[in-house]
């Protein structure tokens, strides 16, 4: 099972099957998914993140909440706040903790949305995983420059094959015994 970014939750949900003999996380988050939210906005405006802050927190405890004014609206549409409250639920590293089978967490240097710092924290709290760092990679898998702008550009650059590390490293992981 191999699940990315947000999938990264999900296949780790799933892999809790016994059928799943080995899981793979491409950028997964570490913490409950209203704390990065919460830590994104911040990073963009700190007056959008305290605006967002009491919904935030609303969801997380299982409540809707009314929807906002733009830019805020597009967080906190009425038909993605069901959604939203499932997600929040979850504390991906506690799920990682549980699964107890062969466990890949791979992150790019280069991820401008999922810092190497949550694939440190994943590999913490999955006790035999492996970590692998791939230098140069950003969160679309590719290889991309720190520079925010370009690598930006290469999100949406289908000639832009895969990162040959992260590649290498998958057939790996995959067909070891």
């Amino acid at each position: 099972m191999i699940g990315h970014s947000q999938g990264s939750l999900v296949g780790a949900l799933v892999s809790r099957d016994s059928a799943v003999q080995k899981f793979i996380s491409l950028a997964g988050i570490s913490s409950s998914a209203n704390e990065v939210i919460q830590t994104q906005l911040e990073a963009q405006s700190p007056l959008m993140a305290m605006a967002a802050t009491p919904k935030l927190d609303s969801l997380k405890a299982g409540f809707m909440v009314s929807v906002p004014e733009p830019p805020l609206n597009m967080i906190f549409r009425k038909s993605s706040q069901s959604f939203l409250i499932s997600w929040f639920y979850y504390e991906p590293k506690d799920v990682f903790a549980k699964l107890g089978k062969p466990i890949l967490v791979v992150n790019g240097t280069t991820d401008i949305q999922v810092p190497v710092s949550e694939a440190e924290l994943l590999h913490e709290a999955a006790i035999g995983s492996e970590l692998y760092v791939v230098e140069g990679m950003n969160h679309v898998l590719k290889d991309a420059p720190a520079d925010r702008m370009r690598n930006l550009e290469v999100y949406s650059d289908p000639e832009k094959p895969l990162s040959d590390d992260l590649v290498m490293r998958l057939a790996e992981f995959l067909n070891a015994k």
